[in-house]
């Protein structure tokens, strides 16, 4: 299992990032690619070019700013586990996407996906 990280300075205070990073079922309101998502129960369902993702969330702190979900299928990996944060930088609001997966070339295939969805979300709060 390969670990990996990639974040971004958003123009925003924390509790306008939040406001979008911590609503789970609002992915495709800033993520480029996802043509819908609805949520029932524990579990997100994400439209993905024409395939289904489907997420389960683990757990959603608000005090913290903290999302952590896992994919459970619609993307081929063994295991997953990504945790999605909202904190203050040295220079502005830092929005961390940190993950592991396996296989390890997963990893790298989510760490250009991540690091896309955001600079979107950045953009989004400009």
């Amino acid at each position: 299992m390969k670990s990996n990280s990639v974040e971004v300075i958003v123009p925003a205070s924390k509790e306008d990032a939040w406001a979008l990073v911590g609503d789970f079922g609002g992915l495709d309101k800033w993520t480029p690619g996802v043509e819908s998502c609805r949520v029932e129960g524990d579990l997100r369902y994400l439209s993905i070019m024409g395939s289904e993702v489907v997420e389960r969330l683990i757990s959603i702190n608000d005090a913290d700013m903290e999302i952590t979900y896992t994919i459970v299928s619609g993307i081929p990996m063994n295991s997953h586990e990504a945790t999605v944060s909202v904190a203050d930088g040295d220079s502005g609001t830092v929005v961390k996407w940190a993950f592991s997966a396996d296989p390890d070339d997963a990893a790298d295939f989510l760490a250009t996906i991540y690091g896309s969805a955001l600079e979107a979300l950045k953009k989004k709060l400009s």
